[in-house]
């Protein structure tokens, strides 16, 4: 079992008080895991063929700026690198998006010891983040959305790791991930508003740090040049979303987004997403509080800017470890000896839904073109360029 490292209090209220250290091993479960979700989406990403927005992306990528109207340019970049390396088969354009989400699951476990979490908790965190809707669906498509969740964990990595006393110089790798961030996606800004609004509530001592401020300097440097096309271009972001809720006014409902939210990482995560708000919010994560200030906060600007169900995706997987690190606890203390391996089959189990790599394409669900090459379907699509839609 850890013991207990002692470090300075992270809300400044006293000197020192003990801070869980992380569980030692899991890496070889962790790296299983991943391998297993890379077959997953290796073996299946053929089976639907291009999805829409992808031959948008694709034709941006022919004309690569530093920025575009309903997107930063991460995303062309990725999809111009893709043909480059890879092709443009189906396979290969789904390539990095595979990565991407194996690279969630060991991270999302990895973060679950960070937290304190054992090798069953480990176990658990991974499988969550590999069975996930959401984290399947978007493993298997090239949008935004593929690394938003990857990106969001890992900023969240670094403030564990500086909230456990390590180099506050740490700071500044948080700063390279924000900006490549909001370069991927815009909606990055929530992270770290809500990042900071959970260090002032729960971390303040941390703005004291000149290094946190170097950070923030570098997450800026690396975001400017998308900054200046949005100045140069008339904050021609800004006028796509407006643009976008104009056309696509839809009421808001609280229950459907709250039944949305259940459905998209899968009904049976949210016990442990639920423990993961108990988590950071008990003795347990006391010190890691910051994560679930962030996850309240997230959900809040979400809620009121009446965003789409999906925006709250990307906060998931540190709740989801912060959960099986609860969970674990308790199996800990309750001496689980058969309910561990229930619980993790539990998960894995049911068929996954529709647009998920195992289900059944749907012909009728979105564009999708099964055969050929993406680049005379890119050619047919730069029409789309000029469409004032808000493709998040």
């Amino acid at each position: 079992m850890p013991t207990a490292a002692t470090n300075p209090d992270p809300d400044g209220s006293s000197p020192t008080r003990p801070v869980a250290a992380p569980a030692n091993g899991g890496n070889g479960i962790l790296i299983a895991l991943s391998i297993c979700t890379l077959l997953v989406h290796f073996l299946t990403n053929w089976r639907y063929g291009y999805f829409g927005d992808e031959l948008y992306f694709i034709a941006c990528g022919d004309h690569l700026a530093w920025g575009y109207v309903d997107q930063p340019p991460l995303i062309a970049f990725i999809a111009r690198l893709t043909r480059i390396l890879l092709g443009d088969s189906v396979f290969a354009i789904h390539f990095f998006p595979g990565v991407a989400h194996a690279v969630l699951v060991f991270m999302t476990g990895w973060t679950a010891r960070q937290l304190g979490g054992d090798r069953f908790a480990q176990l658990l965190a991974g499988v969550s983040a590999l069975v996930g809707t959401g984290f399947l669906f978007t493993g298997t498509v090239l949008t935004m959305n593929a690394f938003e969740p990857l990106l969001w964990l890992l900023g969240a990595d670094v403030v564990i790791l500086v909230l456990q006393g390590r180099s506050p110089k740490l700071w500044t790798l948080f700063g390279v991930v924000v900006g490549i961030g909001l370069l991927n996606k815009h909606s990055m800004l929530i992270f770290g508003f809500s990042i900071g609004v959970g260090l002032l509530l729960s971390a303040r001592r941390q703005f004291s740090n000149r290094w946190i401020w170097v950070g923030a300097l570098i997450a800026l440097l690396i975001f400017l040049p998308n900054l200046v096309w949005e100045v140069q271009n008339g904050w021609v972001t800004l006028d796509a979303m407006r643009q976008s809720k104009e056309l696509n006014r839809l009421p808001f409902r609280l229950a459907d987004f709250a039944f949305g939210n259940v459905m998209m990482t899968g009904p049976l995560l949210a016990p442990i997403a639920i423990a993961g708000l108990v988590f950071y919010f008990s003795r347990f994560g006391r010190d890691y509080r910051v994560l679930g200030i962030s996850f309240v906060v997230t959900v809040a600007v979400v809620v009121l800017s009446e965003g789409k169900v999906y925006y709250a995706l990307p906060a998931y997987p540190a709740l989801l470890a912060g959960g099986s690190a609860m969970i674990g606890k308790l199996a800990e203390m309750r001496r689980w000896s058969w309910q561990r391996p229930v619980t993790v089959s539990l998960l894995v189990a049911p068929s996954p839904p529709e647009r998920c790599p195992f289900s059944r394409p749907n012909p009728s669900s979105g564009t999708r073109t099964s055969s050929g090459s993406a680049a005379s379907s890119s050619r047919r699509s730069t029409r789309a360029r000029s469409l004032p839609i808000w493709r998040a």
